[in-house]
């Protein structure tokens, strides 16, 4: 064996070992990422519930939800307009179906944390896509303006035929317009 003349010096290394794999963590957060690394569960720090590892504490993500949802203006709801749960996309587009889905689920109206519906009335059509596909410096051709008549014309028979769907917004009604608007118990359904 090759003696070498050299600057090697012994140091001993710290940081954090995952008991269960061996792997060996430095820095900052190494004692986290060693915590991490193999766990199966994790403690939440608001509350101290354990939950599964890579997920979220279900009460606080609830309590916090809860609270984004209650700082939304609040309007009345004219009994028509669609409406949908805001934590999990379903939609209401009439009061049959949100019936049906609170015996479903076993719940009350309080408790949907229901939002108000915006239309989609489609897309708009613009006639400067075509400038995508002209080089940098070209002229209008004629008969430009003819195209973006007919565009425009394309564009308010999209529009008269909607809407095309319809998006959760962060507008929430009122829960006294909703009981109001529905007039739904389930003792009367039961009946």
């Amino acid at each position: 064996m090759t003696t070498y003349i050299g600057h090697a010096a012994p140091k001993t290394l710290e940081g954090y070992e995952c008991t269960k794999c061996h792997r060996f963590y430095q820095g900052e957060s190494a004692e986290h990422v060693a915590n991490y690394c193999c766990a199966e569960k994790a403690i939440c720090d608001d509350c101290g519930q354990e939950f599964k590892k890579d997920h979220w504490c279900k009460t606080c993500h609830q309590k916090k939800q809860r609270a984004k949802y209650d700082k939304f203006k609040v309007v009345e709801w004219d009994g028509k307009a669609p409406l949908a749960t805001w934590d999990d996309d379903k939609f209401f587009f009439d009061v049959d179906s949100l019936h049906d889905y609170i015996d479903e689920c076993d719940c009350s109206i309080d408790d949907l944390m229901l939002v108000m519906c915006t239309p989609d009335m489609g897309p708009t059509v613009d006639a400067d896509i075509f400038t995508d596909h002209m080089p940098e410096d070209w002229d209008e051709p004629k008969g430009w303006d003819e195209i973006r008549e007919a565009m425009a014309n394309l564009n308010k028979v999209i529009h008269s035929h909607g809407p095309h769907c319809w998006w959760a917004d962060n507008v929430r009604p009122s829960v006294e317009s909703v009981k109001r608007g529905t007039t739904y118990t389930k003792q009367e359904a039961s009946q």
